[in-house]
């Protein structure tokens, strides 16, 4: 699922029954950051446990010790070009299943 901001999201996982695995949250969102959204997350106790992956083309370690800060899963700088991104992507889904492997 694909939306347009930060408040559609909240407002969308909030009113879900269904949780979904993980989330890529893009740190340069419309209406909220994507750090303002992490937050967010991290202080609903119904979506806490939520995996949260932000995606950034910045490399700042502020905002790299922000994202972890607030919990992140992951903290992602995204590469220029389609494929590589398509890489990274791939690494954290495999990631992830490694993690649900060995935490049933």
């Amino acid at each position: 699922m694909c939306l347009p901001g930060g408040r559609e999201a909240l407002r969308q996982l909030r009113a879900e029954t269904y949780q979904p695995g993980g989330m890529l949250v893009s740190r340069n969102m419309p209406g909220m950051n994507g750090f303002q959204v992490l937050e967010a997350i991290k202080a609903d106790p119904k979506l806490r446990k939520l995996p949260v992956v932000i995606l950034s083309t910045s490399s700042v370690t502020e905002d790299i010790d922000l994202a972890y800060h607030w919990h992140a899963r992951s903290y992602l700088v995204t590469l220029s070009g389609f494929g590589a991104f398509l890489k990274q992507i791939k690494a954290v889904l495999k990631d992830r299943k490694r993690v649900q492997r060995s935490h049933p």
